[in-house]
């Protein structure tokens, strides 16, 4: 009988010709099995174990560099786990980043779905680039696209929302991360921002992507307003009505009766607190407010001033933050004896919003924060929550596509409320409101 002995590394398998009679007490399946056990298989891939951080990170302009790049860092680890088949959906105002444009890239080169849309007032070297490798048809599986305007109503207004979302990412799905901070190398270098991370919540995701197919169509849509609401959180994106927007740029959206109501929401939602908190919440039986907005000018600004003086008139306990508080806001405020600082510094020639060609005068280091915490009682009850997002408190942002994120509950309350505090306790962060401060303590880039 003929052999024939098989070297498998250090094992030695001896092969029975078929022909040859089956070993005593072997049957012919089992000696199949055993070939089968040692025939070479395809490893299966790995599970994927990774996750996005939940809940919020803050950058840190005047920190290490990655305390500087904290946000982006998050945002570029969820596109790192992306795999083929995904899609990656972006909205944002402005976006230079080269190092998270050539990672956009790569995974559109390895199957992922990158679709981008962006605003037009400025489109930098970068969104060209990708404009350039995923096209600009909105039907395709990757498109980069710029709005005329505010996506959701035509002409007028911005694409002013921020938020990088992921169907699956790591072994996380829809994933949402909704910030302050666009994909710019001065949000990291310049700017104070927060970045909140949400996923597995499926309707919040879906209320996402349906305003996000009207956001690239960049057409006129309706409704306006969008929303969604759980126990957890709940979000409002808006665009509001003209005429609406007109009376809030003109200052007819004055602080009304409750028989007729503000139309901005803003002032609709401080109308929903009361100044006397129940157990368990507030400060000696007190709501406590503090409100720290990159923009709060205007009209608009005066009226929902004139909202928060009326708060403190009540009994609220408030605080504010501000980078551009207008004049009459900031005197409105500190009357009602409003305690306000102010996260605005190196007073000087910068480049223009959205045109870096052009300059204006302004601070080159600011809060871009646009949040406000409460801890008392809220629509008949007691609460602690985060309004956060990317709306500021002025006319323009009415004729903006804009994000409200509200979140409840105590751990995040006091994530937010730690950094307010930290802010306003911070030499190099806050100073006295009114003046213009040439110091620059945010790194330079």
């Amino acid at each position: 009988m003929t052999m024939l002995v098989l070297m498998l590394g250090a094992t030695v398998l001896t092969v029975v010709p078929a022909s040859s009679a089956t070993p005593v007490g072997v049957s012919a399946a089992a000696s199949a099995s055993a070939l089968a056990a040692i025939a070479p298989v395809a490893a299966k891939p790995k599970p994927q174990r990774w996750k996005p951080p939940r809940g919020v990170v803050f950058n840190n302009p005047k920190g290490s560099a990655r305390a500087r790049v904290a946000i982006v860092a998050r945002i570029r680890a969820a596109i790192a786990h992306t795999r083929k088949g995904d899609t990656i959906r972006f909205a944002t105002y402005s976006f230079d980043r080269n190092e998270v444009a050539n990672q956009l890239i790569r995974a559109h080169r390895r199957g992922v779905n990158v679709q981008i849309v962006a605003n037009d007032n400025y489109i930098s070297k970068a969104e060209l680039r990708m404009q350039k490798v995923f096209g600009k048809n909105r039907t395709k599986r990757s498109f980069m696209v710029f709005c005329k305007g505010s996506c959701r109503s035509g002409p007028g207004g911005n694409l002013h929302i921020k938020i990088y979302s992921f169907s699956s990412s790591g072994a996380a799905d829809n994933v949402i991360i909704s910030s302050s901070a666009n994909l710019s190398y001065g949000a990291s270098f310049a700017q104070w921002n927060d970045a909140y991370t949400v996923y597995g919540d499926r309707k919040l995701f879906a209320t996402w992507v349906k305003v996000f197919r009207q956001l690239k169509n960049d057409r006129r849509s309706t409704p306006r307003r969008i929303g969604y609401s759980s126990a957890d959180r709940s979000v409002i994106f808006q665009r509001q009505l003209a005429g609406a927007a007109a009376a809030a740029a003109d200052g007819s959206t004055e602080v009304r009766t409750a028989r007729r109501g503000s139309s901005d929401p803003v002032v609709q939602r401080l109308g929903k607190v009361d100044c006397s908190a129940p157990k368990g919440y507030g400060v000696d039986g007190r709501t406590v407010l503090k409100f720290i907005v990159f923009a709060w000018y205007g009209k608009r600004g005066d009226n929902i001033a004139a909202k928060v003086v009326d708060l403190k008139r009540k009994g609220c306990r408030v605080q504010v933050i501000d980078s551009v508080l207008g004049e009459s806001a900031r005197i409105k405020l500190q009357r009602a004896g409003i305690s306000v600082k102010a996260a605005d510094w190196d007073f000087g020639k910068r480049p223009a919003s959205g045109d870096p060609e052009l300059e204006v005068y302004g601070p080159r280091c600011y809060s871009h924060y646009k949040f406000f915490t409460l801890n008392g009682a809220y629509d008949g009850k007691g609460l602690k929550a985060v309004w956060t997002g990317s709306e500021n408190w002025s006319g323009i942002s009415f004729s903006n596509d804009e994000v409200t994120l509200r979140l409840n509950g105590g751990p995040v309350y006091q994530r937010y409320t730690s950094r307010f505090d930290s802010m306003w306790n911070d030499p190099d962060a806050t100073h006295k409101a009114g003046v213009e401060p040439t110091r620059r303590p945010c790194a330079r880039s």
